[in-house]
């Protein structure tokens, strides 16, 4: 399978798994249980850098996982402008306190913000928390 750089780029930014379409974290290929069901020697190659064979070694992942299509997420989160003021802070998930965008945890109660959510003006299709045993 061959996958556009471009695909793969939003990928990376979004929660969603582009093999299962489950919940996944920014910045990780896959989610967690795709992810270990691959052989170590494939996963420690999906390490390389976009435009540096990662998008032939991601094709191959998908190739064993057995997904048919790379799934990409409807919604990108924005990304963070070092412009930001404090009438760009937004509600914690987790207790609504109001939170700098570029905190990593919330002052109020702790919750990591680097967990991905899907809004309430999404559907609330899922609630990505904490993923465990995935190498940052």
């Amino acid at each position: 399978m061959t996958i556009p750089q471009r695909d793969l780029v939003t990928s990376l930014h979004s929660c969603v798994c582009p093999a299962c379409g489950g919940p996944k974290r920014q910045r990780h290929t896959f989610c967690g249980r795709d992810y270990f069901r691959l052989p170590e020697a494939m996963r420690l190659q999906l390490y390389h850098r976009v435009g540096s064979r990662y998008e032939q070694l991601v094709g191959a992942a998908m190739d064993k996982l057995g997904a048919s299509t790379f799934r990409l997420s409807a919604a990108v989160p924005k990304p963070v402008t070092c412009a930001t003021t404090q009438s760009d802070a937004q509600p914690c998930p987790e207790c609504g306190a109001q939170v700098h965008p570029r905190r990593r945890h919330c002052r109020a109660c702790g919750f990591d913000l680097g967990t991905c959510h899907v809004g309430v003006d999404q559907g609330k299709l899922f609630d990505a928390g904490p993923t465990y045993g995935i190498p940052d």
